[in-house]
């Protein structure tokens, strides 16, 4: 449960099992706890035949410099495959690179599942080269292509894309 800001005020296990194409959650009941809440879900379809392409462009690339304030603010949330198969970087970015004033870039793998192809990456995105902000990105591989959840977290950032 979400406390101040971007913090974790209280945290605990939610069960979760795949049934017939859904994901069915037990969740505890918020009501016992000392404060009010809602769990918040997201819905997606299967990543692998319901995701949108991201045009290529040269300047989410880390050496592309431009301290604009450009960002993807414009993503509710959603399965996305960049154009041509870039993959997000693994260099830290500092401000400016990217085309953004706040780049976003993969600091590590959090999670990879065993029965699916599911991968659960870290972004970042900050200022200076560290991590302000941090959440997952849930990257699913269909075929030859990595589809990734992506949504707008933390300040007004821009996914940086590494060289294949």
């Amino acid at each position: 449960m979400v406390g101040n800001e971007t913090e974790c005020g209280n945290s605990w296990n939610v069960s979760v099992m795949h049934c017939d194409g859904y994901n069915v959650a037990h969740l505890k009941s918020l009501y016992s706890m000392t404060d009010c809440g809602r769990y918040c879900m997201e819905y997606t379809n299967d990543p692998c035949s319901n995701y949108s392409v991201i045009d290529y462009d040269f300047t989410r690339h880390q050496d592309y410099f431009d301290h604009s304030y450009n960002c993807d603010d414009f993503w509710s949330g959603g399965w996305y495959y960049f154009e041509g198969g870039y993959n997000l970087s693994t260099t830290p970015a500092k401000s400016g690179h990217c085309g953004s004033y706040y780049p976003i870039w993969i600091n590590e793998t959090i999670e990879q599942t065993v029965d699916t192809d599911l991968v659960y990456l870290r972004a970042c995105e900050g200022y200076s080269g560290k991590c302000d902000y941090t959440w997952s990105i849930p990257t699913m591989k269909c075929g030859s292509k990595n589809i990734m959840y992506l949504r707008q977290k933390g300040m007004c950032g821009r996914y940086c894309l590494g060289w294949h």
